[in-house]
């Protein structure tokens, strides 16, 4: 009967978003119009109205320890150098300043912490994501509706419906592409911005910190050895600020055999946008056609003409093989956890970018098969991964019913943690948490 219910919201969910489109299609076949604004508007629109039912108050996994639990052991003091001090303290092997900043911020305007807000915040990050992304397609609307339908989907709802994930992943892929855009900007303003960008990726999740790499090389190459110098100087005091009083995770893995494994852990990870049916077999060949692309983008220069792109592309690459260094013990096929999909889609959209603009005039319709693509990915990812939200938040529903009775029976499962219900009942008698009621 599950298996049943799960096709059941595959079919209304694909299928709504379907007759709008089609509707739209029709609209335009007979008035005509702008298909970017109208295609694009509805992706976005019916993206954001998703979003927003299906975002619910409830903490899961991380949720309740890097926030919820955080919040009260640190707010209630109402001293702000004790908060302050809170929200730089590291958890797991990262520092995630951002997503407790965004907390705070909650907490001052509301006076409890929405976990759906965090969504929304998290959510803003993949405008600006889309938005740089869009200027790399100059106007042509067939790549650009492309790129909005490879983005908005939700084959990474971890990455959207779990708030902590959804700060530090989409707000480290956001800030990083704002630095390289900036950067590539080559003037004294836009590199006082790039570097604070920079230092915001650093201080969102810990694989931030590759942006730096990225920077250094970029000015090494262009010559410009006094901002290259500055670089230098403001990487190595945001290294060292970041590792102060850290204390590093230890991994019963050798530190040679995390290495090792990085590499087909990073490909799949890469190829994560494509694990249908939850395997690793596809997810492994398009991880390999995304670093094919990159080596195919140094051997044309593509890095001289389009540098954002490039560089993007190095970012998400570095980003795969750190989280292949520090995850890759727990097997490969943690590769194809879904809360990294943000990445293995927007290193997706670099290579379509890349592809699609580097030879369309070679090809007829070229724009049109990647869109055609894209159209068909959007509604495959939606139609296999949609589902596990309606679901899941139906369990989280029964489980935030169930906290004011004690004797009530609940269970223990991968997005509701042995002491979650112990963490929230203290966050609610703080009144930093109020449960919404379902």
């Amino acid at each position: 009967m599950r298996l049943n219910l799960f096709w059941q919201y595959s079919f209304y969910i694909t299928g709504a978003e379907a007759l709008i489109l089609l509707s739209l299609f029709l609209w335009w076949r007979l008035k005509g119009g702008n298909p970017l604004h109208l295609f694009g508007g509805a992706v976005l629109g019916f993206f954001a109205v998703i979003v927003g039912v299906f975002a619910l108050n409830v903490p899961i996994t991380d949720d309740n320890y890097a926030l919820l639990w955080w919040a009260v052991n640190h707010v209630p003091s109402h001293d702000f150098s004790v908060i302050a001090k809170g929200v730089f303290e590291p958890y797991n092997e990262c520092r995630i300043v951002f997503a407790r900043l965004i907390a705070c911020l909650d907490l001052y305007i509301t006076g409890s912490l929405h976990f759906n807000h965090l969504m929304y915040v998290a959510s803003i990050g993949l405008l600006i994501i889309v938005g740089l992304f869009l200027k790399q397609t100059k106007g042509n609307y067939r790549l650009s509706l492309a790129i909005l339908f490879l983005l908005f989907q939700f084959q990474y709802y971890d990455s959207i419906f779990w708030a902590n994930s959804a700060l530090q992943n989409i707000w480290s892929v956001a800030f990083g592409m704002l630095s390289l855009h900036w950067l590539v900007k080559d003037d004294l303003r836009h590199f006082i911005f790039a570097l604070i960008a920079a230092l915001a990726a650093s201080f969102t999740y810990g694989n931030g910190l590759f942006i730096w790499p990225i920077i250094l090389v970029y000015y090494l190459f262009k010559k410009n050895y006094k901002f290259l110098a500055i670089s230098l100087v403001m990487c190595v005091g945001t290294v060292a600020g970041y590792f102060y009083h850290f204390t590093p995770i230890i991994s019963d893995v050798s530190i040679w055999k995390r290495l090792w494994l990085a590499i087909p852990f990073s490909l799949i990870l890469l190829g994560g946008s494509f694990q249908f049916l939850y395997q690793i077999y596809l997810p492994l060949l398009v991880g390999i056609f995304i670093l094919l692309s990159f080596f195919w983008m140094i051997r044309v220069g593509y890095y001289i003409r389009h540098p954002f792109v490039f560089g993007v592309l190095a970012y998400l690459l570095l980003c795969a093989f750190t989280a292949g260094i520090f995850r890759g013990g727990r097997g490969v096929a943690e590769g194809l956890s879904i809360r990294y999909g943000i990445y293995a889609i927007a290193a997706f959209i670099c290579c379509a970018i890349f592809w699609g603009k580097e030879y369309s005039a070679k090809r007829k319709n070229w724009h049109s098969a990647i869109l055609l693509f894209a159209i068909c990915y959007h509604f495959a990812a939606n139609f296999f991964f949609f589902p596990e939200v309606v679901l899941r938040n139906e369990k989280l529903k029964r489980y935030v019913n169930s906290l004011p009775d004690k004797s009530a029976d609940w269970y223990v499962s991968p997005v509701i943690p042995f002491e979650s219900r112990t963490i929230v009942k203290e966050a609610i008698r703080e009144g930093l948490y109020r449960p919404s009621e379902f």
